[in-house]
């Protein structure tokens, strides 16, 4: 046994430890090492959720082009709504009832406010009514997803890990700000 293989068997070793110490189930198959546990459905299920998210900011992103393009509140202006998600929900009927039940702070309050796939979901004001901000945040920081995001106007969407912190505002530039594009 060489130096190296000796190396490699102690490095092996060292890791098969590590992922026993964190519950994972290590067993040896044909020369492999295989590792099945807690923190691999705990990744799968954050990374369906945030993608879940994504999903549904793109579906608001929609609804308010629709919104914006037929004037779909009637005051005679190409504006977008921005009082919350739910009322969106009411006037542009393209939403998903599950966005408008993740509204964390939705105008009138009918009835409870439920997380969609473990997040929330939230309309926040923007400067001008030509534009539009939507936020998606974690309901269980650390449980599910980590990624908070926001969408634009533009239908860009934005992400980025606010360490379970809530967006009160939206950024003015989300690339300078740390945000990065979710394509």
């Amino acid at each position: 046994e060489t130096d190296d293989e000796r190396q490699w068997a102690e490095n092996v070793a060292t890791r098969i430890a590590t992922l026993q110490a964190a519950d994972v189930k290590v067993m040896r198959r044909d020369g492999f090492i295989i590792a099945r546990g807690p923190c691999n459905v705990h990744r799968r299920r954050s990374l369906l959720q945030e993608r879940s998210a994504v999903e549904g900011l793109r579906i608001i992103a929609t609804a308010q082009k629709d919104f914006h393009d037929n004037d779909r509140d009637g005051n005679g202006a190409k504006d977008f709504w921005t009082a919350d998600i739910s009322g969106l929900h009411r006037l542009a009927r393209s939403l998903d009832g599950s966005l408008s039940a993740a509204d964390v702070r939705p105008a009138d309050n009918n009835g409870p406010c439920t997380p969609r796939n473990g997040y929330w979901f939230m309309a926040l004001k923007p400067d001008t009514p030509a534009s539009f901000f939507v936020c998606a945040y974690p309901s269980d920081y650390g449980q599910g997803g980590r990624t908070t995001f926001i969408v634009t106007q533009e239908g860009l969407v934005y992400g980025k890990d606010l360490q379970g912190f809530r967006l009160e505002a939206p950024p003015r530039h989300p690339p300078a700000e740390g945000w990065q594009k979710i394509e």
